[in-house]
């Protein structure tokens, strides 16, 4: 019986073994089939992967060509527009002038002929003019009798002409051409901020001309514009009430320039005057840039524009005066694109032929000087008159006027009116001999007295022209050389790397004030400073980089001026903290060469500029170097308030510009490390990975939840929809920009000790949110991100503390003191 039960058991687990096999070897198929699957899609992954990888480096250049394409494109096609404008002025200005010399040889040739047939009605005629010519130059009769006999006899002289083809027209048809055509119009406008005055006299067909550049104006306001025909007697000036939206005023009488502008800035309703030319053709901007230098400038009374002729060469780019009273047209006949002349700067005068002013302004003087008969100088006797209430006179570079000079006076200052240039220079120098005893001996010193309300002239040189929307240094040296402008100096900037007009960042800075220096006209500081290194009594470096190439030159071209070395931030303290990251001992030597260069370019300089206390004391107590030297001057940033509370904002971002390397590292480790943790404590929140020349290979850590954003070209209105902000910054130094505009836009930040690193301590308990390992980023994030009442709380700490300590007013004696 045991037996049977032992072969049963045994059968059934022969039984189950067999099954079991049976099963094993099924499984065993299946698994292989699987591993096959699994190897097959692991194979395609992997190639995804790699075309993923590709793919956004692909995505990574298109994007970098495309923004390259796009600032080409916008650049090519302001300059495109700029010489198509002034290729259709120039077309223009060659047609009239050619159909004025065909019809002044058809003149002569129906002269010739009337003389032929009509012997004596020609010599009646002639006989009547030269009345004419003796009455104006020998009776001595008022100069207003003389001018109603002179018409009077040009109407006899025009009746003894012969009638000319045509339904009763006469001779002076000829001088309407078929380019009088009006083909333009102004808009009407009921509250005008803006009235554009042209006064005229004859030259129609250059008045229409000078009317059709004005409508083509874009402007941010509105305007209006005022014709005062001064009773020109060309009976065609009645083509000029057809233009539609235009102001037109046509006096009873005869008044001359200048009482003409007078009486007719009495119709304007503009909060600011314009009184243009009619000899004149504007360019693109002309009237745009004249209104915002009064917008982007402190007391401004008048801005005046760059005079250029017709022939592509400078006119004026605002007036000096010498102590005689005599004027001269600074950059005459020299090339309008030159540095020295395109930037924004008080100056003696502005011509009259394009000049804005004031409205109030304007009535409190009366006016311009109706003792300076005729006109000349006018327009200098009430820029002086601006000047005496305080008020500033400012050259406007960006607006451009072509301008015809003498065309309605002549340019012979013993005959005709412009003989009046002489008589009134007389009666200026007497109204203001005063002022003019500040002024210099003619002929001295032009380029001095082209700028000489300068308290002093700097030389502030960097590595490259800051743009401001890049990067936090651009954003500091943006705003130092704006308080240097601000405090009486001039400011010129070299680009040290490239000697590069960079576009609109450079037209930003002289906007400003700042000249330029930039090639064609300058590629070389050897050659800039053997020309103009004796006018500098002050130069600022900035960076090591900066000294490594010019200090020397600098202290050899310029041995009067003061040398400041701004380190920007002590670059040998940012690369020996890489090197203990890195462990490299190529980083260490690279950190030991730097601290040995830059400690040596603060030896060769007079005064140093670091960006944190922090800073300072190391300099001070680990390298002896005196406290008398250093000046401690921090980021620099406008006054800020925030957008928004708590509500509806989201996520948290990190931005940076990704030229630094300290940022690249931050990124790096922020995915691999830290976001993790943060996902978990705060998973509704998504990353956002910010800034300017981003590495392609943050495109890599695209995911649902962390969204590679690149350049933010409007970052005050980013943060206003953000949560927070964070700078897991492992090395660097210096106080850090990131922070300082989040914290300024009531976005609270968190960050390591390293992004807190120098920054002042009265305020900053409230708003440091340090986290030095992803368990307290986590933390910091979570409490911030989900807590409203505590978020608000340390948001309106960090506007508070932001303005104390970075506000532009509040910095900018700290520049007062390092100029002493």
């Amino acid at each position: 019986m045991a037996t049977k039960t032992i072969n049963k058991t045994k059968d059934d687990l022969a039984k189950e073994l067999r099954s079991t096999k049976s099963k094993l070897t099924r499984m065993t198929g299946k698994f292989d089939k699987l591993e096959a699957d699994f190897l097959k899609l692991k194979e395609q992954a992997d190639a995804n992967k790699a075309k993923l990888k590709k793919m956004a480096e692909e995505l990574y250049e298109a994007r970098e060509k495309l923004n390259v394409t796009r600032g080409n494109y916008e650049q090519y096609k302001k300059l495109y527009e700029s010489h198509e404008l002034k290729s259709q002025l120039n077309t223009k200005r060659s047609e009239m002038v050619e159909k004025d010399l065909t019809m002044t040889k058809s003149q002569l040739a129906l002269r010739v002929e009337y003389f032929e047939k009509h012997p004596i009605r020609a010599m009646g005629k002639q006989a009547t003019f030269n009345l004419l010519r003796f009455i104006r130059r020998t009776l001595p009769l008022p100069e207003a009798w003389k001018l109603r006999m002179a018409r009077k006899m040009t109407g006899v002289a025009i009746r003894l002409g012969r009638p000319a083809d045509g339904a009763g027209a006469t001779a002076l048809d000829m001088s309407t051409s078929a380019n009088n055509e009006i083909d333009f119009e102004f808009m009407p406008t009921e509250k005008p901020v803006i009235s554009v005055i042209v006064p005229v006299y004859n030259e129609i067909s250059q008045t229409i001309a000078c009317l059709k550049s004005i409508s083509q104006q874009h402007v941010s306001v509105d305007y209006e514009v005022i014709l005062a025909d001064d009773t020109s007697p060309d009976p065609f000036y009645t083509i000029l009430k057809t233009v539609p939206g235009l102001i037109y005023n046509r006096n009873p009488k005869n008044l001359g320039f200048l009482n003409n502008c007078n009486a007719n800035a009495k119709l304007a309703r503009g909060d600011y005057l314009v009184f243009l030319n009619n000899d004149t053709l504007v360019n693109p901007g002309w009237l745009e840039r004249l209104y915002r230098t009064f917008t982007e400038h402190g007391d401004v009374g008048i801005a005046g524009s760059k005079l250029i002729f017709p022939d592509g060469k400078l006119q004026e780019a605002g007036g000096i005066i010498w102590e005689d009273g005599s004027g001269w047209n600074w950059g005459r006949g020299q090339n309008p694109d030159h540095p020295r002349y395109n930037y924004v700067r008080d100056v003696d005068y502005v011509s009259g032929a394009s000049l804005m002013i004031t409205r109030d302004l304007w009535e409190e003087i009366g006016g311009f000087n109706t003792e300076l008969e005729k006109a000349y100088y006018e327009d200098t006797d009430i820029c002086f008159k601006v000047r005496s209430m305080r008020k500033r006179v400012v050259y406007q570079p960006a607006s451009e006027v072509i301008h015809i000079e003498g065309l309605s006076s002549g340019t012979d200052v013993t005959s005709g009116a412009k003989k009046y240039q002489e008589i009134n220079r007389g009666t200026f120098r007497r109204i203001w001999a005063d002022a003019l005893g500040t002024h210099l001996p003619n002929a001295t010193t032009p380029e001095v007295a082209s700028d000489r309300m300068a308290k002093s002239h700097i030389l502030y040189i960097d590595a490259v022209t800051p743009e401001p929307d890049k990067d936090s240094g651009s954003v500091d040296a943006y705003y130092s050389m704006k308080i240097l402008i601000g405090q009486g100096h001039r400011v010129h900037f070299v680009p040290g790397s490239n000697f590069a007009h960079w576009g609109e960042a450079t037209e930003s800075l002289e906007r400003m004030g700042v000249e330029c220096i930039y090639a064609p006209f300058y590629t070389n500081m050897n050659a800039f400073l053997e020309e103009r290194g004796d006018m500098f009594d002050t130069v600022v470096l900035a960076r090591a980089e900066s000294c490594e190439h010019y200090l020397d030159i600098i202290r050899k071209k310029c041995p009067s001026a003061k040398i400041v070395f701004n380190t920007v931030d002590l670059h040998f303290l940012r690369m020996s903290r890489e090197a203990e990251i890195s462990g490299k001992a190529a980083d260490r030597k690279a950190a030991e060469k730097m601290q040995e260069q830059e400690l040596g370019y603060i030896a060769k300089s007079d005064k140093i500029i670091v960006i944190s206390r922090a800073e300072r004391a190391l300099l001070s107590a680990e390298h002896k170097i005196s406290l008398k030297k250093i000046h401690t001057i921090p980021l620099i940033r406008n006054e800020s308030e925030r957008m928004g509370g708590y509500e509806g904002r989201q996520d948290i971002a990190f931005i940076g510009g990704y030229k630094h390397p300290p940022n690249i590292d931050a990124v790096h480790w922020l995915v691999k490390k830290v976001w993790p943790a943060i996902s978990k404590a705060v998973p509704d929140a998504k990353l956002r990975i910010c800034g300017s020349h981003m590495p392609k290979e943050f495109y890599e850590y695209a995911s649902d939840s962390i969204i590679i954003e690149g350049f933010i070209p409007d970052l005050e209105a980013f943060l206003a929809g953000l949560t927070l902000t964070i700078a897991p910054l492992r090395f660097g130094a210096g106080l850090k920009g990131k922070v300082a505009s989040s914290i300024g836009a009531g976005v609270p930040c968190v960050g390591t000790d390293i992004a807190f690193e120098g920054m002042a301590e009265k305020g900053l308990k409230a708003i440091k949110f340090e986290a030095n390992n992803p368990e307290t980023f986590a933390k910091h994030c979570a409490s911030l991100y989900l807590n409203a009442d505590k978020w608000e709380k340390a948001s309106l700490s960090g506007v508070t503390y932001h303005n104390e300590n970075y506000a532009y007013q509040n910095v900018a004696t700290l520049f007062e003191k390092l100029l002493k």
